[in-house]
């Protein structure tokens, strides 16, 4: 008699500090627990749980310092025995000795600059491969993403499998107010890190300056510092906010009365800033690479990270108030197409697809199926 194959979520990398990689393993975490029957580790509960729960030290969290990594692959290959049946982590700290899990991979961006986290780097260059061939499949967010992984650690493609993050519209969306009227400010989100390429929106200050101010939230750390020292060598100082963290009620309100966001980065695997902002109803200016063509198409007026000129181009045309409707209304559009209920059906179906035996669990069977 065959037995059923066990399902655990490991969510052992989360702390209480809410980050981008944080939502989407939570949301997928939630998805997985209303569908299937498993067992979730972690330092905290799924809302709404009702799957068994099993504590994981919070030292072994993201943000609890340096150590936290080592500490979390020595918790993680001790506290999973051999054959724990089916592994899925909804991010790239998988389990050592296990040879059957699901690794989550949101983009190899520590590989390509490596000086912004070298313990990041080490740790994508040297740890990741090996849990990637004690891997049944790869879970990435974007298309461009399952090439670079596909071509920095030559897995096949039809191991790699797209289950892009949604955008939670009861959060993000546009202002009811009536009397509501949009302020005269640029809104950039998330530039701790110099790929954001925020530097090159203050070297362009003169597309923008004088009509319109800049907000930049979820700024921190040494590249704050280099912004901080750039706004002062250009005379912005009062043009140019800093803001630190920023919860989902104010950085609501910020994206409904921006006059865009701008959103130049040199390198992403996703972009969930600029979708955010179209959920709350504002145009976009993006950066021309490959994920942000890929994600949102011709929606964004996009620049051209070094070319000044598209940078030019870009802010006349958000003068065009006829255009700019034009971008809002194709940017809800675009967003109906990524929310966590669409990413839910994807992610069900990709591990169907992966272990069909999963079916056995499934608690009801009028969901997302093959």
């Amino acid at each position: 008699m065959s037995t059923k194959l066990k399902l655990t979520i490991n969510l052992s990398m989360l702390g209480p500090q809410s980050t981008g990689l944080g939502v989407y393993a939570t949301n997928c975490a939630i998805i997985i627990e209303k569908y299937f029957s498993c067992s979730v580790v972690s330092s905290r509960y799924i809302p709404d749980a009702t799957s068994s729960h099993i504590a994981s030290p919070v030292s072994v969290s993201i943000g609890e310092g340096k150590c936290a990594a080592f500490k979390r692959l020595i918790y993680s290959a001790f506290k999973f025995p051999k054959n724990s049946g089916l592994i899925y982590s909804p991010s790239h700290h998988g389990v050592f000795f296990q040879h059957r899990q699901i690794l989550t991979i949101f983009d190899i961006i520590a590989l390509r600059y490596p000086r912004q986290h070298i313990f990041q780097y080490f740790y994508f260059k040297l740890i990741l491969p090996i849990l990637i061939r004690n891997s049944v499949a790869i879970i990435t967010i974007s298309e461009s993403s399952r090439e670079d992984i596909q071509r920095e650690y030559r897995v096949p493609r039809e191991k790699i499998f797209i289950v892009p993050p949604g955008i939670d519209i009861d959060k993000f969306h546009p202002s009811s107010d009536l009397n509501f009227t949009k302020k005269d400010y640029l809104l950039v989100v998330g530039a701790s890190y110099p790929h954001k390429n925020i530097l090159e929106l203050l070297e362009n200050k003169d597309f923008w300056r004088g009509r319109l101010r800049l907000k930049i939230a979820s700024c921190r750390g040494k590249y704050r510092e280099t912004l901080e020292n750039a706004v002062v060598g250009y005379g912005l100082q009062d043009s140019v906010e800093f803001m630190s963290y920023i919860d989902d009620n104010s950085l609501c309100k910020l994206y409904q009365q921006c006059s865009a966001l701008v959103y130049p980065s040199l390198w992403e695997g996703f972009g969930i800033p600029p979708l955010e902002a179209m959920a709350g109803g504002r145009p976009v200016i993006v950066s021309d690479i490959p994920a942000h063509k890929d994600l949102m198409g011709d929606v964004p007026f996009y620049i051209t990270p070094g070319k000044p000129e598209t940078w030019k181009r870009a802010f006349q045309e958000l003068e065009d108030s006829a255009l700019v409707e034009k971008k809002i209304q194709q940017g809800s559009e675009l967003v109906a197409h990524y929310t966590w209920e669409k990413s839910g059906e994807k992610l069900v179906h990709t591990l169907l697809t992966v272990a069909a035996e999963l079916s056995d669990l499934l608690r009801c069977h009028d969901g997302p199926v093959i």
